[in-house]
């Protein structure tokens, strides 16, 4: 069996298909459920922390809870559901995703053999016959440094 290489861009496909961008998503959100309040106003009508309220508008949150999106959108009067908004084509898609799913398993595999490789030669590193030299001459013969 040949190993065929899989290029990252062909291993990450998988993931960069199905990744949800919250900092794409953030801006319409926090828009609807209140830019016209401070941090500190919609942190205590949500009962959350002012730094949970600031982080969600600056975009350094990058996997906000349910939880916690529901009682912002509550404070301010809406109601957090989801909608469907398209019928997936399954017969199409899912071969399609089953397929970079195992590119990016092939790809992850690559990755960790790399690193146990790179491991494996900085373990097996000859010293140099004058560092060897040095260690066994004053007894040390365990420890080379």
């Amino acid at each position: 069996m040949s190993k065929v290489k899989i290029t990252e861009a062909r291993g990450m496909r998988w993931k960069h298909q199905r990744l949800f961008s919250w900092k794409e998503k953030n801006s319409r959100f926090m828009k609807a459920v209140g830019e016209d309040m401070s941090d500190k106003d919609l942190a205590a009508m949500a009962g959350t922390a002012v730094t949970t309220v600031a982080r969600l508008r600056s975009g350094k949150t990058m996997f906000p809870k349910h939880e916690t999106l529901a009682r912002i959108a509550q404070a301010r009067g809406y109601e957090f559901t989801v909608v469907k908004v398209r019928e997936p084509d399954y017969e199409n898609e899912l071969p399609m995703a089953l397929e970079a799913y195992k590119d990016y398993q092939k790809y992850l595999r690559q990755k960790r053999e790399g690193k146990r490789e790179k491991k494996r030669l900085r373990a097996n590193r000859k010293h140099t016959p004058r560092v060897a030299r040095r260690a066994s001459d004053r007894g040390e013969s365990r420890r080379l440094h």
